[in-house]
């Protein structure tokens, strides 16, 4: 009986196998888990969306089908790494974007400066706005402001050639056609007081984007040595020119005999040439046969370097010729004139360049000779000054005239 017990009870053996079973599949189970969150390091190592499409889209495994959390598990961690790579990925590519469109906006200088520097002088500007049109409407009653403004190289650096014209432009206007010309060595200067003569006018800050400014960059940048300030960081250094700048500008302008031929009209606020500001003589000027001017000059004459004497002479100014005759009565004939068309320029002798007073002497240029001439005193250099030079702008403002007219 015990042994067919024994053959008849297997059970505690049956029970043995399964317990064994069991073991091992649970053992095979810890092996498959442990291989599917391998598959799943490993799926997740990758950012393409294929990945993450597998990882939603397949089909439960023999490795996965003993847990569902754990399927879903890897399908939530599969979306989750794709999100967050993704995010890794967009994140410059986003701020890079956001740089690129805020470029535009803030605009660049000539290609080479954006927008902080742009910023920087709008801010400047329209911190000192106030400030700006007290200085302007001050300096514009001594030194004008140009016209036209051209860069161009000399063997002593960057100039500045200006042109001066009268806005006003009536009938006897001396520069309605024609431009009064200055060539400074001092452009940076005048770029600036352009700037700020431009920002008076303006209601509202200016920026690097107004055309206006952007042509005064333009300028500046021919200016440029290696080392020196952008437009705008030497626009925003100083508010305004010092004192001596000015000054400097305006010694600048007596010297080339400015003054004779424009004046600043406070009824218009703006420089208007001599026959503008001065209509009641303009008739006077232009008589037929009217002398503008008329008396005694001592012309030098030179017969070597060493040896220079005057020679008094009877001068008479009037339509386009400055006469002369060889006696000191203005009854002799012989006129000699020197013809006002030809007239280069009329520049002061001064006896020593630091000698700021009024001459006595200036000297006339032609295209072919040159006079020196000296008046009684400083006073009526001064006129004879003014007078000649008003003549010889009328005289190629009417040239100018004669001109289009033919074209």
């Amino acid at each position: 009986e015990e042994e067919e017990e024994e053959e008849d009870s297997p059970s505690p053996q049956r029970r043995y196998s399964l317990s064994q079973v069991t073991s091992e599949e649970r053992q095979e189970m810890r092996f498959n888990r442990s291989k599917s969150l391998a598959l799943h390091a490993a799926r997740s190592r990758s950012i393409t969306s294929d990945t993450a499409d597998d990882c939603e889209g397949a089909e439960p495994s023999t490795d996965s089908c003993f847990s569902n959390s754990l399927s879903n598990q890897h399908s939530e961690n599969c979306e989750a790494s794709s999100s967050e790579m993704a995010g890794d990925v967009a994140a410059p590519l986003n701020a890079n974007e956001k740089k690129e469109a805020e470029t535009p906006q803030s605009g660049e200088m000539n290609g080479k400066r954006g927008g902080e520097e742009e910023d920087k002088l709008f801010i400047h500007l329209r911190e000192n706005m106030e400030t700006i049109r007290e200085f302007s409407e001050e300096m514009v009653k001594q030194i004008p402001v140009p016209e036209q403004c051209v860069i161009e190289d000399s063997n002593r650096g960057c100039v500045a050639k200006l042109s001066f014209s009268c806005p006003l432009k009536g009938y006897y206007c001396l520069y309605a056609k024609s431009y009064f010309n200055l060539t400074s060595h001092q452009p940076h200067l005048w770029i600036h007081i352009m700037l700020l003569h431009l920002q008076s006018k303006s209601s509202v800050p200016l920026c690097t984007r107004d055309k206006s400014v952007q042509r005064l960059a333009s300028l500046w940048e021919k200016t440029q040595l290696k080392g020196s300030h952008s437009f705008s960081m030497a626009m925003t250094q100083n508010t305004t020119p010092q004192r001596k700048d000015l000054d400097s500008l305006q010694v600048q302008l007596e010297e080339v005999r400015f003054f004779d031929l424009f004046g600043f009209s406070e009824e218009e606020g703006r420089w208007l040439c001599f026959m503008c500001n001065n209509p009641e003589k303009a008739t006077v000027v232009n008589q037929e046969g009217q002398p503008l001017i008329e008396g005694k000059l001592k012309e030098k004459q030179v017969r070597w370097k060493f040896i220079k004497r005057w020679k008094t002479r009877y001068f008479t100014l009037a339509g386009n010729q400055l006469l002369f005759r060889r006696g000191k009565s203005k009854d002799e004939m012989d006129d000699i004139p020197i013809e006002l068309s030809k007239v280069q320029s009329v520049k002061v002798v001064a006896k020593k360049r630091r000698d700021r007073g009024l001459p006595r002497a200036f000297e006339i240029f032609t295209d072919s000779k040159s006079y020196v001439l000296k008046a009684e005193d400083e006073k009526h250099a001064e006129e004879w000054l003014q007078c000649i030079n008003v003549a010889v702008a009328q005289a190629r403002e009417r040239e100018n005239k004669e001109a289009t007219t033919y074209l």
